[in-house]
């Protein structure tokens, strides 16, 4: 006997539906496409917006994002399709306006795709973390029958992601050397400042301040460089600004560097550093410090680049000459002795300065093999960049751990006043020493010597020239 079994058969256009069902997606895919044509990007350098082609598409906080989406359609029936976001934008983005909504894709020609463009956009949100975010768009077929039979049909849909790099304009600058009227800098300071994450690279500018008192021009300005300058000459790392042209500019991707350049020597300067990336510059107005740092460079300055050898010595001699015609053979009050060292470490090395000619004086030992700074634990930090003057803290609590190891005002380990009867016009040594053979190595790059009486860099006298004017010819 048989067994009766419920069965239902399906209709035979229903059964080769789903026989059919991935070729028609695919061929969906292909006849129905929506893709990213290009994104135009608003920041703070384009304000009209600037096309970016290439994902993902940098957005910048508080600026809107045009998207043009385009539909590639290959089917030889006209359709109105509608155009939507898909998922959740907010709190990240507000999503905006589209247009043409819907969008009429006439009967393609066979072998011909249709194309057609949409505009739509974006807006940043309360909620604009930094990073990669996506979001989705849809197009959407409204006649939603066969143009032949007149019969009802799904929907035909096709949908685009849109990848979005969420920045944020660069942090305000917190500098680390130099600090705001430091004194004594070597002409060609080293610079420094916290790195920002935020920031592609970082624009640097030093330049001369037109009162030379420091008195500054209005937040704290003392020279003609104007505050955040968003101009076409920004990206050129020519020194151009609205009212001049700054002694140094560059714009680099580390955050420290040494100036190339010399600059003037006992003069007083600013500096700024505004990070950079697509959506702009960072706001000076609330760096940290508040404002420009501002330095003098020391009087009497020489660099030399000359290698400290490790386990040896080095000697570098100079002359200096009183910058006022006038007192030619006056003293030298308030020595201060600036070194600026690059060497791998600094607890290897001692420093002493001798005055040879017309009379000698010294050694003076400036530092011997420094101690660490209370609560450091080593002394192995690289570069000096510090003025020995009696009135700084002891040399020997004062190297850190980090770069510049010594740096600032220190007091040397012999009192710079030993030195007060010699004349400031003269020969002089400076002698570097690594006194520990470690394989550690390093350079002097430049020392100077300043003083009450302002000294001057001259040649060396070979023939000295004593005290009363007359040269010293032997018996």
């Amino acid at each position: 006997m048989l067994r009766s079994h419920n069965i239902r058969l399906l209709p035979s256009a229903v059964v080769l539906g789903l026989l059919l069902a991935p070729g028609l997606a695919c061929a969906q895919a292909q006849n129905f496409q929506l893709t990213v044509n290009n994104v135009v990007s608003y920041t703070d350098f384009h304000p009209n917006g600037i096309s970016d082609v290439t994902p993902p598409y940098v957005m910048c906080r508080g600026y809107q994002l045009g998207i043009r989406l385009k539909y590639t359609w290959r089917h030889g029936f006209a359709e109105q399709v509608s155009t939507e976001p898909v998922g959740t934008f907010y709190p990240e983005f507000f999503a905006l306006g589209v247009s043409p909504n819907p969008v009429h894709l006439p009967a393609a020609q066979a072998g011909q795709p249709l194309i057609r463009l949409v505009d739509t956009g974006l807006r940043s949100g309360p909620v604009n973390t930094a990073g990669l975010k996506t979001v989705t768009y849809r197009g959407r077929t409204l006649l939603n029958y066969d143009p032949n039979t007149g019969d009802p049909r799904a929907p035909l849909t096709a949908s685009v992601n849109v990848v979005i790099d969420n920045q944020f304009q660069p942090s305000s600058t917190r500098y680390r050397i130099l600090s705001n009227n430091s004194v004594d800098m070597p002409t060609r300071p080293w610079l420094a400042w916290t790195d920002d994450l935020s920031s592609t690279n970082y624009r640097v500018d030093v330049d001369r301040c037109t009162s030379q008192t420091g008195q500054a021009k209005g937040a704290a300005m003392c020279s003609d460089m104007e505050f955040e300058p968003y101009d076409a000459n920004d990206n050129n790392p020519v020194c151009f600004h609205s009212r001049g042209v700054s002694d140094y500019c560059t714009i680099i991707r580390p955050n420290q560097f040494q100036l190339p350049v010399t600059l003037s020597s006992d003069t007083l300067y600013e500096y700024r550093v505004l990070g950079r990336n697509t959506c702009g510059l960072s706001n000076e107005v609330t760096a940290t410090p508040v404002g420009r740092p501002l330095f003098r460079t020391a009087q009497a300055c020489f660099i030399s680049n000359a290698q400290i050898p490790d386990g040896g010595s080095l000697n570098l001699d100079v002359a200096t000459i009183i910058r006022d015609a006038g007192t030619p053979f006056a003293l030298a009050p308030n020595l201060r002795v600036t070194v600026h060292s690059n060497h791998s470490r600094v607890s290897d090395l001692k420093i002493s300065l001798t005055k040879t000619s017309p009379v000698v004086f010294g050694p003076l030992v400036l530092m011997d093999r420094p101690g660490p700074f209370p609560g450091a634990t080593s002394c192995d930090g690289q570069r000096i960049q510090a003025v020995f003057s009696d009135s700084g803290p002891f040399v020997n609590g004062s190297c850190r751990a980090d770069e510049p190891a010594l740096r600032g005002t220190i007091g040397p380990v012999q009192n710079l006043t030993a030195m007060a009867p010699a004349q400031g016009a003269g020969n002089w040594r400076l002698t570097g020493e690594d006194a520990v053979a470690t394989g550690s190595t390093g350079s002097l790059l430049e020392w100077c010597l300043s003083s009450d009486i302002p000294l001057q860099a001259a040649a060396i006298v070979q023939n000295e020239i004593m005290a009363d004017g007359f040269e010293d010819r032997g018996g």
